[in-house]
């Protein structure tokens, strides 16, 4: 099975810490991320083993550049000190197939433990005919069930979805409280624990293969789109999200073989816990299924003043894909 790829929103998995002025430096939009040993290496052989590595690396920016002495450049309005670049292999950022993997799985568990009887056989399908039609509870997911799925995924492999073209962009990391009211007494502090991340930029495709040995995942659009479709909704109706930050044409034609994932970081735990059985302790909700807080994505640097409005029509979600089964 192959599966086409296309990111809805800016998609983050993290790689390595890169500070800028040591391994990565900012020059014309664009933060350039860099070998320190390679580049030392070049500073020594151009100007005879009398240099001093931080001074010269500010000195000589257009060098570097002009020598493609660096890993990768990546278009950016802000001026980080740092940033957390996106995962990579030989400086391809790629998404692994673990990721999609877990999505999935997740999908899965979500769909055995909460449909109704007479749901198993159209929406799990063999899958869970291969699994006994045992009666799954919250007791058996915590203690067996895991097990039970050990052999199952065992038999599918995701390959990870690499492209040489990927586009990536500097986003910042924007924590905000779903309640107004509390977000409003916030005021800045969103900005004092924001972080900068590489993320792969929306409308980014992939082209990734399954091997589903067994044929166990027959029906995963309509299992993926049950748990998927209710939690981008939710992110569409946020109120601090700008109208057309989720291209919702691509959500058209859902259903079999088209459905949606939500993978990466800053997902949230609504998106990586099974519905009815989640329990978030440190949520600030009366209902601790759900969380008090989502972390957006902004695209932009921006100055702040006192109210949330500061923050409105700037923010994305991060992670949504949708998947499309093509062969």
């Amino acid at each position: 099975m192959k599966i086409k790829i296309t990111t809805l929103s800016p998609l983050h998995i993290s790689g390595e810490i890169y500070d800028l002025g040591f391994n990565a430096f900012k020059e014309d939009n664009h933060i350039y991320l860099l070998d320190e040993f390679k580049t030392m290496e070049f500073f020594i052989e151009k100007f005879n083993n009398n240099v001093n590595y931080e001074t010269t690396l500010k000195d000589n920016h257009k060098l570097i550049i002009n020598n493609s002495i660096y890993k990768r450049k990546i278009p950016s309005n802000f001026n980080p000190s740092n940033l957390i670049a996106f995962v990579d292999v030989n400086n391809i950022p790629y998404i692994p197939g673990s990721e999609i993997k877990g999505a999935i799985r997740t999908a899965i568990l979500n769909c055995l433990f909460n449909i109704k009887k007479n749901d198993y056989n159209t929406r799990c399908g063999y899958l869970f005919n291969k699994l006994e039609n045992k009666k799954f509870s919250k007791e058996r997911i915590n203690k067996t069930l895991d097990k039970d799925l050990v052999e199952i995924f065992k038999n599918i492999i995701i390959r990870d979805a690499i492209k040489e073209d990927v586009k990536t962009k500097i986003y910042q990391t924007i924590n905000m409280k779903k309640d107004r009211n509390h977000q409003q007494n916030r005021r800045k502090h969103p900005l004092s624990i924001a972080n900068y991340v590489e993320c792969i930029e929306k409308k980014e495709e992939f082209v990734v293969e399954i091997i589903d040995k067994r044929n166990y995942l027959q029906n995963i659009g309509k299992i993926c789109n049950a748990f998927y479709i209710p939690k981008i909704n939710q992110d569409i109706n946020y109120y601090f999200y700008k109208k057309g930050s989720i291209d919702t044409s691509k959500l058209k034609g859902l259903g079999k073989n088209k459905f949606l994932l939500k993978i990466g970081r800053f997902t949230g735990a609504e998106s990586k816990s099974l519905d009815n059985v989640r329990y978030i302790p440190t949520s600030h909700c009366n209902d601790k299924t759900k969380t008090s807080a989502v972390t957006f994505a902004r695209d932009e640097d921006f100055i702040v003043k006192d109210k949330v409005n500061d923050f409105v029509n700037k923010l994305e979600p991060f992670g949504w894909v949708v998947c499309e089964i093509i062969e």
